[in-house]
């Protein structure tokens, strides 16, 4: 099993591979105010995360997560949109 994160403009995911097949475990969007995936501002929003900072996140985020539940961390992507 390995855990991966994936982001773009609006946010990011971290998903579990598991035998060929990836489950969305995780998720966050581009808001400082609300990260719910359904929260996400418009990308040319002046308020909204910047691609480095939400891309820091991720990486951050799926680390966390891979090591409290001694599982590999696989890395990040950029997501097209």
């Amino acid at each position: 099993m390995t855990y991966i994160g994936y982001y773009n403009e609006h946010g990011y995911w971290i998903g579990e591979s598991n035998k060929g097949q990836l489950q969305e475990i995780f998720a966050a969007g581009n808001n400082p105010q609300d990260s719910g995936p359904g929260e996400s501002l418009p990308i040319d929003d002046p308020d909204a995360l910047s691609l480095e900072v939400i891309r820091q996140y991720c990486e951050q985020t799926g680390k966390y997560m891979a090591e409290e539940n001694g599982v590999e961390w696989g890395g990040i992507e950029y997501e097209e949109i």
